[in-house]
């Protein structure tokens, strides 16, 4: 089940009991998650880096098409894809784009800053 604060998506949960959720961060590399950039038609994947000694957690969006050259700022949202996250959540915002040999990448500063949580919410049904 995703979870999230009122800034934007946490991660989601892997282990839950009656007093205890354990939730893997979206800035790990093995959370991966279907998005979609505000104002284009771009859709990819975002992941966690494998950076250690990292300040600050930063998220990676892959699968671009090469001609989507993405402005710094811009908005990167869950897109719904795959049955986990719905579609809207704000994942974070673009802050570099480059084009690699098969496809681009943008780098992704998360919508909340996940040093610092304190409550969040499990999204558990749809409306």
């Amino acid at each position: 089940m995703p979870v999230v604060t009122d800034e934007g998506l946490v991660g989601k949960t892997t282990t839950v009991s009656n007093s205890i959720s354990v939730v893997l961060l979206m800035t790990d590399e093995n959370c991966k998650v279907a998005a979609s950039v505000e104002g284009t038609r771009e859709q990819g994947i975002v992941s966690g880096e494998r950076v250690t000694g990292s300040i600050m957690p930063m998220l990676d969006l892959n699968f671009l098409s090469k001609q989507a050259n993405l402005p710094v700022g811009a908005k990167v949202y869950t897109s719904g894809v795959g049955g986990v996250f719905p579609s809207g959540l704000l994942v974070g915002t673009v802050q570099s784009f480059k084009v690699r040999e098969l496809d681009a990448q943008a780098r992704v500063i998360p919508a909340v800053d996940l040093t610092h949580l304190e409550d969040v919410f499990v999204v558990t049904g749809r409306k």
